[in-house]
């Protein structure tokens, strides 16, 4: 059973402390919509590289046992350059800390298709996961 005991906010991010029955108590990070291209409507995304790079510095600062990002990964899922950028921020975070990257509405279409599935699953990795 899993316990999560409290929220913390730190720049935007949740830390999330959990206790497992029988365990020491872990914490992981959520950050969600990185959405790079949102601020200028697709025309640059250095704002969001600005954000998101502050972002995982703290994250690597904190170490926590891993980190979810809730979708919304880019604004356009077809941009190549946002896409590029966020995987390039992403390779910021230290190796040693588990990522799970979770598509939202702007990375798939408000109704996902097989198509979209399939490009995200090349382009950013699975759609979903399970943890033990």
């Amino acid at each position: 059973m899993i316990h999560i005991t409290r929220r913390l906010i730190l720049s935007g991010l949740f830390l999330l402390p959990v206790l497992c029955r029988g365990q020491q108590p872990i914490f992981f990070v959520q950050m969600s919509d990185p959405q790079f291209g949102m601020y200028t409507n697709n025309h640059g995304f250095a704002q969001e590289t600005a954000n998101f790079e502050f972002a995982i510095a703290n994250v690597n600062r904190i170490h926590p046992a891993f980190v979810v990002v809730t979708g919304d990964l880019v604004n356009k899922s077809a941009d190549a350059g946002q896409l590029a950028e966020y995987k390039r921020i992403m390779r910021q975070l230290d190796s040693a800390i588990p990522l799970y990257s979770l598509p939202g509405n702007h990375d798939l279409g408000n109704s996902p298709t097989v198509a979209s599935l399939k490009a995200y699953r090349q382009n950013i990795g699975p759609d979903y996961y399970t943890l033990n």
